[in-house]
């Protein structure tokens, strides 16, 4: 299981690498049906189907000591990110607590989604490192490659084998 993309991040030898992980079409099912997204369903995350076969390669690569796992996640509303929490920490407990960041839309005028990762990110990459994030958005993975920064960008399908 998950031959390719690990050889991809054993490639990279014994250097760092930061891999920030989307959630939402990512390691969760991204449908929204039957939910109201108005910010007064505040479970409207908490009780999303998971993607094992995302999960489970970023379970193995966790394992490795030179790979620091990341959640970069964006709510439409700030009431909704312990839904979100709440679901991580049932899914995917092997990512550290303070690894975690989800970006609220409300109380961040709004921006889309791949500006508020784009901003967020900007600021931490490390140069010394190899980062990567993984997304399904087009959106997200377009914007972020003009950032011209030390970011490899992987498609969601990057995941499965």
């Amino acid at each position: 299981m998950m031959g390719v993309f690990k050889d991809y991040i054993k490639s990279f030898g014994d250097k760092h690498i930061n891999i920030y992980v989307d959630m939402d079409g990512v390691v969760t099912d991204y449908d929204f049906e039957g939910y109201e997204n108005d910010g007064t369903n505040k479970d409207i995350y908490r009780y999303k189907r998971p993607v094992i076969s995302s999960i489970e390669p970023l379970r193995e690569i966790s394992k490795l000591e030179n790979v620091t796992l990341y959640i970069l996640s964006v709510s439409r509303y700030e009431s909704q990110i312990d839904g979100k929490l709440d679901w991580l920490s049932k899914h995917m407990d092997f990512i550290d607590k303070e690894n975690i960041f989800i970006l609220p839309r409300d109380t961040n005028d709004f921006k889309k989604a791949n500006v508020l990762k784009r901003d967020f990110l900007q600021d931490r990459l490390d140069n010394d490192d190899v980062n990567i994030h993984i997304d399904d958005s087009h959106d997200v993975l377009k914007l972020l490659r003009d950032m011209h920064k030390n970011i490899r960008l992987l498609h969601v399908t990057s995941l499965i084998d």
